[in-house]
């Protein structure tokens, strides 16, 4: 009786999330593919191969992509997989955590779960089926990468390494998967299961960051660091996989425990009773977005001021190690290898902004589509049923996320900066952090604004807005390494910024961003007061 309340479960998960499985799988195996298709003509000789991996085995390098893993001879084949492999692993995470939270924790929010409740389904079936949805689209994850791999003809891979590294990666998000449905039985609300999600997942980040660079050894008891331990195209190490699919397992097992100890739309941690009578401070569309964006928005600030402390507490061990290298230019800017200590570490800087921004643009626009999410919802009947004027709503929605947005971003940039007067005899300026927040500002402005456009005017199109921070992270965050040409780098307002702090920002530039920015709050603010409201 389980199993056929579960398959036909699972069926209806699968015709309900078709679409936004597809675009997920073709987002992940299209990078992939594209990836993997350029690294021959970008390593595809021993002295570019040479060069590269020095760049690799640096500090700097080693936090954000990973420890460098193989052996001499090297090929092109161990290049990408040193690059790529935790890169990836975020995004397949990142996917499984949208999939997880969406057929589990929100279907029960929603009250489609007590629909189907109602109905001979146990208390079990659903969640066995989103697990299952998951499998399935892990398992097709590893096949399409696979074939894709397959297909790149890439130097020095074999059969058996692309089968590795394409299943390893399926298997990570397949077991990260079933740890957010544990994660979904202790809380009522979805929004406060991804925060969680995406706080393991940067944890994990950080952990595995911290180790590889202080002590390489303990990186094997991360789960990102599973991934780095495999060598593919040279030993092909198993081992993790199925230490990562006997933990997916006990995560599952767990779940499925926990589920049958809670009631319909109740978590384990209680929700916190508010007050008897709302505060004096609660009397607008404003204050009240604060109420409930301030502890998500706290969590985003403090996440962002360990992640710059982290990466500033490797700054007095890349300089020394970067002079020597020949490739730098390709990979970190265009500064001469006889640069200075403190340029080398502006250079890593102006890499580690593209991170910052992107990341400060998403609590931001979280706040600003709620606009639309809320209102489809029904959660905005009662107040729009007052005397509130509706450009209330938008101004105080526009205004948060700006704020929210820069507050974030600054965070991230003391954190650093408090690393860097912490780790560094000479540290760097604090006017490079200055220009550094007054640069990046400006992108993550246009970007809401662009997304404000999307919220005014095609309201039921506003995922679209997340295309644009991401995008922008894949083509700045790895765009030297795959070799984009300029054009496609600034396709986001985020490419328009010249490696700043290495270099001033344009101010021209930035001042046409803002003017974009500008034009388009308030074409959207005009849209969105005249449309309908959505129908939930």
């Amino acid at each position: 009786m389980h199993d056929r309340q579960t398959w036909r479960l699972t069926r209806f998960n699968l015709r309900h999330d078709w679409q936004l499985i597809i675009l997920w799988l073709l987002m992940i195996v299209g990078l992939t593919g594209a990836a993997a298709g350029k690294f021959n003509g970008l390593y595809g000789d021993s002295a570019s191969i040479t060069s590269i991996v020095k760049v690799l085995k640096m500090p700097a390098m080693t936090a954000i992509l990973g420890r460098f893993s193989g052996h001499s001879p090297f090929t092109t084949a161990d290049i990408f997989a040193n690059e790529m492999m935790v890169f990836l692993g975020l995004f397949v995470a990142m996917m499984m955590i949208f999939f997880a939270v969406r057929n589990s924790r929100q279907e029960e929010s929603n009250g489609e779960l007590e629909l189907i409740r109602s109905r001979s389904v146990s208390r079990v079936s659903p969640l066995l089926a989103a697990a299952l949805e998951l499998l399935i689209i892990a398992i097709t994850l590893g096949g399409l990468l696979f074939v894709s791999l397959q297909a790149s003809g890439m130097h020095g891979m074999t059969r058996q390494g692309n089968l590795l590294m394409s299943f390893s990666l399926a298997g990570f998000g397949w077991a990260f998967g079933t740890l957010v449905l544990v994660l979904a039985q202790f809380s009522e609300s979805p929004k406060t299961v991804t925060g969680l999600s995406y706080l393991v997942l940067g944890i994990s980040y950080l952990v595995r960051m911290l180790t590889d660079i202080k002590a390489p050894k303990l990186s094997l008891y991360t789960p990102l660091g599973w991934l780095e331990k495999l060598s593919p195209y040279h030993h092909n190490y198993f081992g993790p996989v199925w230490v990562t699919l006997g933990i997916g397992l006990i995560c599952l097992i767990l779940a499925v425990l926990l589920v049958g100890q809670r009631d319909l739309g109740a978590g384990f941690i209680n929700p916190h009773l508010g007050r008897a009578t709302a505060s004096p401070f609660l009397r607008g569309p404003f204050s009240l977005l604060w109420r409930l964006t301030k502890f998500s928005s706290a969590a985003w600030l403090i996440g962002l001021f360990i992640l710059g402390m982290a990466y500033g507490s490797i700054f007095n061990s890349i300089g020394n190690l970067f002079k020597s290298n020949p490739e730098l230019a390709k990979i970190m800017g265009h500064a001469a290898v006889s640069a200075a200590n403190q340029t080398l570490i502006l250079q890593f800087i102006a890499l580690l902004m593209i991170v910052f921004a992107t990341l400060a643009t998403i609590p931001a626009l979280q706040v600003l589509l709620r606009l639309n999410t809320d209102e489809a919802k029904g959660q905005l009947e009662l107040l729009h049923a007052t005397a509130t004027p509706r450009r209330r709503f938008y101004l105080s929605a526009v205004f948060m996320s700006l704020l929210i947005g820069t507050f974030v971003l600054v965070g991230a940039l003391l954190g650093l900066d408090t690393a860097n007067l912490m780790v560094l005899a000479h540290p760097i300026h604090q006017h490079d952090f200055i220009w550094a927040v007054i640069a990046y500002l400006p992108p993550i402005y246009t970007t809401l604004g662009l997304s404000a456009l999307l919220v005014g005017l095609l309201p039921r199109w506003q995922w679209i807005s997340w295309l644009i921070p991401a995008y922008g992270f894949i083509s700045l965050y790895l765009g030297r390494l795959l070799d984009l040409p300029t054009w496609a780098k600034r396709l986001t307002p985020y490419g328009w910024i010249n490696e700043v702090p290495v270099k001033e920002p344009q101010i021209a530039t930035l001042l046409v961003l803002l003017l974009i920015a500008g034009a388009a709050f308030l074409i959207g603010g005009l849209a969105y007061c005249h449309r309908d409201l959505i129908e939930n």
